[in-house]
């Protein structure tokens, strides 16, 4: 076999438990998922839990994957029978049917003689009957096309209490580390920053314990969905984008996004208005786009890869930039300074605390920018079947802002207040 063949290109196959209970490590059901996209196939996400289902679906997608979600109780006919029937409906075959259910209730675990009726036929209906109503549906397909395979593992899953602070114990953060000064490292190593501090002080009005773990940019939202940390403090904008894969806190700050150039450069002085909403700006901020559309010709302009700032010079609303895409934006300073590229865009305040840290001529230029493909703020991201999670955050920004934290920190590390 050629080592780029994949060997399940132009297969469909069907999850059923392709979801995630919570916990550290991942699932038969999404790990499978997961292996089979890689090997080419087109994946349907059957799962009672939808959001844990799109959790998987976002995951297989991220890696340049096709996949779809869909809710089914494997104890109804009707609803496997409906998941079947998407599936062939999507894409007019199925291939592969992966029975991947497994449950154990409270009394299920007893001794013969002390089994409880309602616990028996539980298990029974997700544990047995529910292969047989898939493997009912599935099979007539399979032997209409000709071909076809099923595929039955049980897992056995105790019952799962769902997260809460008080019972999880610890809270793992995501941030970057590489993203000042929202995120950052001393020449110690240690991180330091706004949301560093901040996430701090969230994790003590939730009476949590927390521990920061770093994660590069362009891994951030994969590794949430893959449960290396339970939420994201990393400069990420609450955009309609990502709030299609996970959920987004309230906003805690502002982040207003800026060109920057070197001082001397032909891009400075350019007639714009201080600042524009893509939200709400009208007719000034069509003038002012039109206007930087015209002094962007032809120049290239540096981004942080995976950035609100690279989707909005991608989206063609300054006429066709080049763009050129760095891993962290510390390179993207560095080659600003060098001259290797005409500007950058970024958070305003990247630059200025590098031109500030770094003493190199960088200036900012044309308006600032918010709304649009540049959000709604900055919030903690989270996974979306997490909802107690989510409470939890949100309870504790509105103490941090209440208190004056928020603002207090946000003076000291940008300079001015950015607390929303």
């Amino acid at each position: 076999m050629n080592a780029t063949q994949r060997r399940l290109e132009g297969k469909v196959a069907l999850i059923v438990g392709a979801g995630q209970t919570p916990g550290p490590k991942m699932g038969n059901g999404r790990a499978t998922a997961l292996l089979f996209a890689r090997e080419g196939a087109q994946v349907l996400a059957a799962d009672q839990n939808i959001a844990s289902a799109e959790e998987t679906v976002a995951l297989i997608q991220s890696e340049g994957g096709s996949a779809a979600a869909v809710e089914t109780d494997v104890t109804d006919e009707s609803s496997i029978q409906r998941a079947v029937h998407d599936c062939t409906q999507r894409w007019n075959r199925l291939d592969i049917l992966h029975n991947n259910v497994g449950i154990s209730v409270a009394g299920g675990d007893a001794p013969v003689t002390e089994i409880t009726v309602e616990a028996f036929d539980r298990i029974m209906a997700v544990n047995l009957r529910s292969v047989v109503l898939a493997c009912k549906h599935a099979l007539p397909i399979m032997r209409d096309q000709g071909s076809g395979v099923i595929l039955t593992i049980s897992s056995i899953a105790a019952l799962v209490i769902l997260y809460s602070s008080a019972q999880a114990g610890s809270i793992r953060i995501g941030t970057e580390g590489a993203y000042p000064p929202w995120n950052a490292k001393d020449e110690s190593g240690k991180l330091i920053g706004f949301e560093v501090e901040l996430a701090g002080w969230l994790c003590i009005y939730m009476k949590a314990d927390c521990t920061l773990v770093e994660q590069d940019w362009d891994g951030m939202i994969p590794g949430l969905i893959m449960r290396k940390y339970d939420a994201i403090m990393a400069g990420m904008s609450i955009t309609d984008e990502r709030m299609k894969t996970i959920n987004f806190s309230q906003g805690y700050a502002d982040e207003v996004a800026s060109l920057a150039v070197m001082k001397g450069s032909s891009l400075e002085g350019m007639d714009t208005p201080k600042a524009i909403n893509l939200s709400t700006g009208g007719g000034a901020a069509k003038k002012a786009l039109k206007t930087l559309t015209a002094a962007l010709a032809g120049k290239t302009i540096g981004v942080q890869t995976a950035t609100i700032h690279q989707n909005f010079l991608e989206s063609g609303d300054v006429g066709n930039v080049k763009v050129r895409t760095y891993k962290t934006q510390d390179e993207v300073n560095l080659d600003l300074a060098a001259g290797r590229i005409d500007a950058a865009l970024a958070a305003a305040v990247a630059f200025t605390d590098y031109a500030e840290k770094s003493g190199k001529p960088v200036v900012l230029v044309g308006p600032t920018f918010s709304g649009g493909a540049f959000g709604n703020g900055v919030g903690v991201g989270i996974r979306k079947a997490d909802t107690q999670l989510l409470e939890d955050f949100n309870k504790a920004i509105d103490s941090a802002r209440k208190s004056g934290k928020i603002s207090e920190l946000a003076i000291r590390w940008f300079g001015f207040d950015a607390s929303m």
